[in-house]
């Protein structure tokens, strides 16, 4: 964007002071709503926030607790696990390191990690781990589907080794945009071999020093005195949940405050570290082979607020343990919103709605206004798309996607067609041609059939970035007595791992070591799925007897298990 191209600006110097900053470019109303806001949090785990316009904290303050135990209250200052929001800082140190000339983007992730293999024979490069286009199998789906907890003894080094074991990836690389851990995992590995530093001291001489973030540090190596506590609400009450046994780093692992969050917030304007070349590329979207744009730069979602042109933002959230953090950055508006909580039940997302509509209310309308000038100015077209009810008949059924295993429903409701989820919500769909229609009041999630080959399909498309396939099938049950030739003890030597399947009623159990039951039903043909977890996908040999399944799901596909 053109906003990058400007000449950098000195960076401001701020005075902090605890509680609002600089409140005075916020109303009474706005503060008091803010306030409103996050009422909720009064004597439990809370929520951090912070909004910095153009060079200034216009408003940070804490809410709810930090440590339950000892009453200590959330403040400015108080240190969070960011989880997924790490992620733009190991980006980060990958750009500097390319400007070191010390690694490229385009070398194969071999040249740093050798004992990765070569899936299929096919080349990932460390471009591909950045954008979430490498298509390796999600380390912590690998821990979930070997029934180890996430909050077990792990490190970079045992994750190395996991990824070590794969004989499969999911994809080719390059080919589809699907968020990955494990990429930015293997990333911080891949700084420690390129710098010859450990991953938290590159980060720390590079960026956190430079930038002056004295209470931002990555993974569990200073006093935890102001740090906050992760909790979950019980039956019992609030129970602590950190995960703090896994100590991986790069996909996570950054501890941060809000007021040192303002200092990186701002160095996206003016440069401090890395200059204009590291602004760029952190905010320029990676590209998949077929030319369509990720939307993902360096560890940060690239797009339109509300899909409203003139809201352009940088950000990411974060989910781990019971912390949830974001940082969401109006660009050309150059305000900026930083939430961080240890409390499981916020939603970050919808905080983030209700303080833009209290903050930036003139700018939003501002920007939807022009976007409905801009409609009314376009050609109007002849007529809107009308499909007889037989023709939408012919649409009707269930779809089932191979990728991940879910379903869909495709029903009718007054003449309109409706897209059902597994959790029963509905979506109505508005035509666009015979075929392609769009989600009611969404007109960037698109629905398009094809019923001219079988099997009949529909593939669901996000923004043009992201496609979802479904094939049309029909649901089959199994009664007690059939679904027995399913049980039994099945062995998988990729992850030295047993699974016990049992039958009851009409559906499968899975028990995976000590981890809880998984209940799988049936969607057809020797095919079992659950919605968290994937699905499996028996095999028989020439007798007609199960020998073994493949567990598929879009973080690890096609892993098979040998029935012993």
């Amino acid at each position: 964007m053109s906003f990058y191209q400007k000449c950098l600006y000195s960076l401001f110097s701020i005075v902090f002071f605890s509680g609002l900053l600089k409140a005075q470019h916020l109303s009474t109303q706005q503060k008091e709503k803010i306030n409103s806001i996050f009422d909720s949090y009064k004597n439990a785990p809370g929520c951090a926030v912070g909004i910095f316009k153009k060079g200034e904290v216009i408003y940070s303050n804490g809410y709810g607790l930090s440590n339950i135990t000892t009453q200590e209250s959330i403040t400015n200052e108080t240190v969070f696990d960011i989880a997924s929001v790490s992620k733009q800082f190991t980006a980060a140190c990958i750009f500097l390191l390319e400007a070191e000339s010390k690694l490229s983007l385009e070398d194969e992730i071999q040249k740093y990690l050798p004992s990765i293999p070569k899936y299929n024979g096919q080349t990932i490069r460390v471009k591909h781990l950045l954008n979430h286009s490498s298509g390796l199998r999600s380390y912590l789906k690998l821990l979930f589907a070997k029934g180890i907890s996430w909050d077990s003894k792990f490190t970079n080094q045992d994750g190395l080794e996991l990824m070590a074991e794969q004989r499969g990836s999911n994809f080719e690389p390059g080919s589809k945009f699907s968020y990955s851990n494990t990429g930015y995992m293997l990333l911080a590995s891949i700084i420690e071999i390129a710098s010859g530093k450990p991953y938290p001291e590159y980060a720390q001489e590079k960026l956190f020093n430079p930038l002056g973030m004295a209470n931002t540090y990555i993974g569990q190596t200073k006093k935890k005195k102001e740090k906050a506590i992760g909790y979950i609400e019980t039956g019992e009450g609030y129970q602590e949940e950190h995960y703090d046994n896994n100590t991986v780093v790069g996909d996570g692992g950054v501890h941060s405050t809000i007021l040192d969050f303002f200092k990186w917030s701002e160095n996206f304007k003016t440069g401090k570290v890395g200059g204009e070349l590291l602004i760029k590329k952190m905010t320029t979207s990676g590209y998949l082979k077929n030319n369509r744009p990720t939307n993902y730069g360096g560890g940060l979602f690239l797009g339109d607020y509300q899909n409203t042109p003139g809201l352009y933002t940088i950000g990411h959230s974060g989910e781990w343990g019971s912390f949830r953090s974001l940082f969401f950055k109006f660009v050309e508006q150059d305000i900026a919103f930083v939430l961080l909580s240890n409390n499981a039940n916020t939603n970050v997302w919808a905080l983030l709605d209700q303080l833009v509509g209290n903050v930036m209310q003139m700018e939003v309308e501002e920007a939807r206004n022009a976007l409905m000038t801009n409609e009314i100015k376009k050609p109007k077209e002849a007529s809107a798309v009308v499909i007889g009810k037989k023709e939408l008949s012919t649409f009707l059924g269930h779809y089932f996607n191979p990728v991940e295993g879910n379903t869909r429903t495709i029903g009718i409701e007054n003449d309109t067609l409706v897209y059902q989820r597994s959790n029963g919500v509905g979506t109505k769909l508005i035509p666009m041609e015979k075929n392609s229609f769009h989600f009611m009041g969404m007109p960037h999630v698109t629905v398009k059939f094809d019923m001219g080959s079988l099997p009949y399909s529909l593939s669901l498309d996000i923004n043009g970035r992201t496609s979802f396939q479904f094939n049309k099938y029909t649901p089959l049950e199994y009664d007690s007595k059939e679904i027995k030739q399913f049980t039994g003890n099945y062995y998988s030597d990729e992850l030295d791992t047993t699974y016990q399947i049992k039958s009851e009623g009409k559906q499968l159990l899975v028990l995976i070591k000590d981890s809880d039951t998984i209940t799988l039903n049936p969607v057809m043909k020797n095919i079992f799925n659950e919605v968290h977890f994937g699905y499996l996908k028996f095999e028989t040999n020439k007798k007609g007897r199960i020998n073994g399944f493949t567990v598929n799901d879009e973080l690890i596909n096609n892993i098979y298990f040998e029935r012993i």
